[in-house]
């Protein structure tokens, strides 16, 4: 999967199927964590599509984290297309009116503008 509109900034996550996890780079190299220097792998990656609002002249954004929206569920190789909604301040996935059950594990959540979208700002091969 790749996010991001800018190529410079591209994040990718590659799923490795013999660990069951996804590595996340960004412009092709890999992130690790600070500490152990150990590249950053995660059971779950959401996308969310919300609204953003540019508020000042220096760019800073406002996003909506309350309305809900279209969202992206990457886990175990796979993809599906889902809902996010704001629960007592919590983003939370849904499908078909019900919670979506996260693989236990780090998840990795993304926000992404509504303009252009997640179909603008997101590849993958499902």
């Amino acid at each position: 999967m790749e996010y991001g509109t800018n190529k410079l900034f591209y994040s990718d996550f590659l799923y490795d199927s013999q660990s069951q996890l996804y590595s996340r780079s960004v412009n092709g190299v890999a992130m690790a964590d600070k500490e152990t220097l150990e590249t950053i792998k995660v059971s779950n990656v959401l996308v969310f599509e919300a609204q953003h609002e540019t508020i000042d002249s220096k760019g800073r954004q406002s996003i909506d984290l309350s309305s809900g929206g279209a969202a992206l569920l990457f886990q175990a190789g796979g993809v599906r297309e889902i809902e996010w909604n704001s629960v007592d301040g919590m983003l939370v996935p849904f499908a078909d009116g019900e919670v979506v059950k996260l693989i236990p594990g780090k998840t990795w959540i993304h926000i992404v503008p509504t303009v252009p979208g997640i179909e603008q700002s997101v590849s993958y091969t499902p």
